[in-house]
């Protein structure tokens, strides 16, 4: 369990797998989605009671999410950053977060090369990757800076 009284990998994935009739239980908004062909990552909030969960989600013929709490959207914000900072023609990792301390958390990992790519490695569902392209940057920023400002109210 987190600071915030759920388990996040839980939440997380349950949030991205349920059906919409289970939202009733709290509130589930979409900040911001990116689209790459069939591929579709999601940035999302996620509030029942007083908790709030930040998620990304890669979705392809699997959903997979990673949740962050104030904290660790943080640390997630400064590898995003890390990795603009970072673009080059080959790819190289920047860094990763797990989102739990049990063997099926989620990892996010994020490379920059020609775009930034996010990889989510979930023990029992597998892998699920999304390249950002430089035109999203922007946009993938602002909406970083919602689920921000989202914690901090």
């Amino acid at each position: 369990m987190t600071k915030l009284g759920l388990s996040p990998l839980l939440l997380a994935l349950f949030l991205l797998v349920a059906p919409p009739a289970w939202a009733a239980g709290g509130t589930l908004d979409i900040v911001d989605k990116f689209m790459s062909g069939n591929t579709e990552l999601d940035v999302a909030t996620y509030t029942v009671d007083q908790s709030k969960v930040g998620l990304i989600g890669i979705v392809t013929d699997k959903r997979l999410s990673v949740a962050f709490d104030r904290d660790s959207l943080g640390t997630f914000t400064q590898l995003w950053k890390k990795a603009v900072a970072a673009q080059s023609a080959t790819w190289r990792v920047i860094g990763s977060h797990k989102d739990g301390d049990t063997d099926t958390a989620t990892l996010i990992t994020v490379a920059a090369g020609p775009g930034v790519e996010f990889t989510l490695l979930e023990g029992t569902k597998g892998t699920n990757a999304f390249v950002l392209g430089r035109n999203d940057f922007d946009a993938f920023s602002a909406a970083l800076e919602k689920m921000r400002q989202y914690f901090a109210h």
